[in-house]
């Protein structure tokens, strides 16, 4: 029964990525209809990045008082009517508040997600977050597909976000029949957390006194303000601005001004997102060493960020979707290796580190995409794109420069 249930929370990660990941699929039919400026259809995913943002925080508040799990029912339950919301084509401010709303869902469904893994697999926590995450990778790689598919059955774009909103009710009642209630006896996320943190604390006195009182020496809150911690916080908002901004603006560049169809672009965006999933289990399993993985956080990001570049002068979808794979390979392992570096360079403050990444990356995701649609409205969509590729060239130079001065 216990695995029945989780099964089904893989299986909500898998569609609530299906649904989320594709907004830059749509920018074009939105600017269609509302007849609004590239830079303001560009803020549209921005918006999604800054929700995102607030539903971490907003998940953190809630988690004192909420089970994971109940958690994830909320966000697939408040998904579901904002893309009902969105597929009666409201006026385009509260299109973007809706944007703005699932951006929330997808805060709390990270947090909520991670929690509900705490709960279920106590022992084997990284192995089944990763499995997590691979659902939502695969979401995310097929997730393009699905409108091309209605598209080429005669939907427009408001029907395909209504099947959408249909789809996730289903989702949202089976979720909650599956995980939704919870044991009387059950504890809370936060109690396992504890409990485990207490057993692992008290074992490591037992056994070997390495967490006795002065033992250990703390990395003082300062050493966050070291130009090599700033350079780490520089990359993750140049990482996570590259990879909004390529979800977001690839779709757009190759159908306005290559002129390819919806099948092809689909194909193009399916290609970065399964490079990005190769390049993640390749440092997972084949790139385990530390050296190789700095080379990944370094000559990695260059290479991927000039493959990226080099995709926007191909004109043939094959050639171009070769690069696009290759530019995700390269660069897609980069955003946790930048968590990993951080937190062995301050492991007793990891979990303030990986807040500040990801506050930091949260705002590089919001800033890059406007940023590419106000270039594209004031220049052209190649000057947009180019750079968009030159972020992980900037990335891969910020974690050279990390090396030489604290030499990790």
């Amino acid at each position: 029964m216990k695995h029945a249930k989780n099964t089904a929370v893989f299986a909500y990660a898998f569609s609530f990525a299906l649904f989320y990941t594709v907004s830059g699929i749509f920018l074009p039919y939105f600017r269609e209809t509302y007849q609004v400026s590239l830079s303001l259809s560009g803020t549209v995913v921005s918006l999604q990045s800054l929700g995102e943002l607030a539903g971490m925080a907003l998940g953190g508040l809630l988690g004192k008082r909420m089970d994971g799990k109940k958690g994830l029912c909320l966000s697939a339950a408040l998904l579901a009517l904002l893309l009902l919301l969105i597929g009666i084509r409201p006026p385009f401010p509260v299109l973007m508040a809706a944007f703005f709303l699932t951006g929330i869902c997808s805060g709390i469904y990270i947090l909520s997600g991670s929690l509900t893994i705490t709960q279920a697999y106590p022992n084997t926590i990284s192995r089944h977050m990763n499995l997590l995450y691979a659902s939502f990778g695969a979401g995310s790689f097929l997730g393009p597909y699905l409108p091309a598919f209605l598209f080429g059955r005669g939907l427009l774009w408001a029907g395909v976000y209504r099947i959408y909103g249909i789809s996730c009710v289903l989702i949202a009642v089976v979720l909650y029949a599956a995980v939704g209630r919870e044991n009387e006896g059950a504890e809370t996320g936060g109690r396992i957390c504890s409990r485990l943190e207490h057993e692992k604390g008290t074992i490591g006195e037992k056994k070997t006194g390495k967490n006795k009182p002065g033992k250990n020496k703390s990395v003082p809150a300062g050493k966050l303000v070291h130009p090599s911690f700033l350079l780490l916080c520089l990359a993750g908002f140049l990482y996570i601005g590259h990879q909004i901004g390529a979800i977001s603006w690839i779709p757009s560049y190759f159908r306005d001004l290559r002129g390819m169809g919806q099948g092809a672009v689909s194909m193009l965006q399916s290609a970065y997102f399964l490079g990005m999933i190769a390049g993640r289990l390749l440092c997972s399993v084949r790139f385990t060493g530390e050296t190789m993985q700095k080379y990944c956080l370094t000559a990695g990001n260059i290479a991927g960020g000039l493959c990226f570049a080099a995709a926007v002068y191909l004109q043939t979808p094959i050639a171009c979707g070769g690069l696009l794979f290759l530019a995700g390979t390269m660069t897609g392992a980069t955003y946790p290796l930048l968590i990993s570096s951080g937190c062995a360079a301050h492991p007793d403050q990891a979990a303030r580190i990986t807040s500040i990444l990801g506050v930091v990356s949260s705002l590089g995701g919001a800033a890059v995409s406007a940023t590419a649609g106000m270039v594209a409205q004031r220049f052209t969509y190649t000057p947009a794109m180019l750079f968009i590729g030159a972020l992980p060239v900037l990335c891969g130079c910020c974690m050279l420069i990390r090396k030489r001065i604290s030499g990790s």
